[in-house]
């Protein structure tokens, strides 16, 4: 029998309206429960390069390994966009990581305070 997966289990965000805001405090709260950040930066398009230096600069705290990989994300993306495709980025990128679903939950939910 087959498992379901992220994307068969958690539901997206149709609108803007309905996609919270991304911010430095929003990545700093999905950093502290995110497992598997390598695997995410892969699939937000961070270079293998970059995932090296964040590890090294920032060696002492896996926690700040994972949010500094998340600003670069979060930087490379033009002030105009919205919040929709960014959020949207975000969630189809976690959803191919393993055990996400809660945290796509609670991001999707607004609840990353």
């Amino acid at each position: 029998m087959a498992s379901s997966t992220t994307q068969d289990t958690v539901p997206m965000c149709e609108s803007e309206e309905q996609m919270p805001q991304i911010n430095e405090v929003t990545l700093r709260i999905l950093a502290k429960h995110l497992k598997n950040w390598q695997q995410l930066a892969t699939y937000l398009g961070i270079s293998d390069v970059e995932v090296s230096r964040v590890k090294a600069d920032f060696s002492g705290s896996t926690d700040e390994q994972v949010f500094q990989m998340l600003i670069i994300w979060y930087r490379n993306f033009d002030p105009a966009t919205n919040r929709h495709q960014m959020g949207t980025e975000l969630i189809h990128a976690l959803r191919r990581v393993s055990g996400t679903e809660s945290l796509i939950s609670l991001f999707q939910a607004g609840n990353m305070k």
